[in-house]
């Protein structure tokens, strides 16, 4: 019987892992598409501003243009952390389901030495 929990313990971490492994994937394809954006929408702003002139001009290359490029690095910055807290907590899990399967390796291991099997 402790066998069947074991197996459903383990065959829940490794779809854990599994789906952990899809969001951190997912989320570097986000960092990367919004550094690729971001990095576009500079060079096509850079464009717009050649020969434009007025007080929109002077607004957008003083206060919108700037305020892309912070908001744009904050945002990176926030998903490179949490890319961080991700693969941590994917290491610490994978080493914790380790330990449990070492647990209970012993575990059947002294069942059977017991009940002479």
């Amino acid at each position: 019987m402790a066998r069947s929990g074991a197996s459903t313990a383990g065959d829940a971490a490794f779809a854990d892992a599994a789906a952990a492994e899809a969001v951190l994937r997912s989320l570097k394809s986000a960092i990367a598409t919004l550094r690729a954006k971001t990095d576009a929408d500079l060079k096509h702003a850079a464009t717009a501003r050649d020969g434009w002139k007025g007080a929109w001009a002077d607004q957008f290359a003083t206060e919108e243009l700037p305020w892309l490029g912070r908001e744009a690095t904050r945002l990176v910055v926030g998903m490179l952390g949490l890319e961080g807290q991700i693969e941590h907590a994917i290491e610490a899990a994978r080493q914790l389901q380790a330990q449990h399967n070492l647990a209970n390796q012993r575990w059947e291991k002294s069942q059977r030495h017991q009940h002479g099997s």
